[in-house]
């Protein structure tokens, strides 16, 4: 059976304002997987973003399920936490489902909660892929969780749309 592992590094400059000083921060991020296809309608992935923890807020160990119950619709549960932190105060899930019209054409949605940023919300999206060339158009719903301090202001909402265009090669 099919295995996969995989590693990736990036190198990241940030630079932020915080009333009038000016932060500079440089991190060294990296990422472990492994996936492993149990059958042609189950797999299974583990992920670990950030084992060294060099941005501590990122760092978060997930597993993740894709199964495939009937030809046209995939099914996919995700949960994970920091491995170096409480699970109480870092866990994380997310699930989605994709539904296929036609063999290019395809209905997405999902649901998230984390623990880390104190967010959750949801998302939908629809996508085409041809030949060569593919588009997908996505929007999200992000919301602060509960009265904990997060990016997200008392009942501020965070929504985001996203299109894509592919280009197979």
């Amino acid at each position: 059976f099919p295995v996969t592992i995989g590693l990736s590094y990036s190198y990241i400059q940030e630079e932020f304002k915080e009333g009038t000083v000016t932060q500079k921060n440089t991190l060294h991020v990296g990422h472990i997987g492994y996936t492993y296809i149990i059958d042609p309608k189950l797999s299974v992935a583990v992920v670990w973003n950030d084992p060294t923890w060099s941005d501590r807020m990122n760092s978060k160990a997930i597993a993740g399920a894709h199964y495939r119950p009937l030809e046209k619709l995939s099914l996919l549960l995700d949960f994970g936490f920091d491995p170096k932190r409480s699970i109480n105060k870092t866990f994380y899930y997310a699930a989605g489902a994709e539904f296929e019209f036609y063999t290019d054409l395809y209905a997405r949605l999902g649901f998230f909660q984390d623990k880390i940023f104190n967010i959750q919300g949801q998302g939908f999206g629809l996508g085409w892929v041809g030949p060569r060339l593919g588009l997908e158009v996505a929007m999200k719903t992000t919301k602060r969780k509960d009265e904990f301090s997060t990016y997200l202001i008392n009942d501020e909402k965070l929504k985001e749309t996203e299109l894509s265009l592919i280009y197979l090669f």
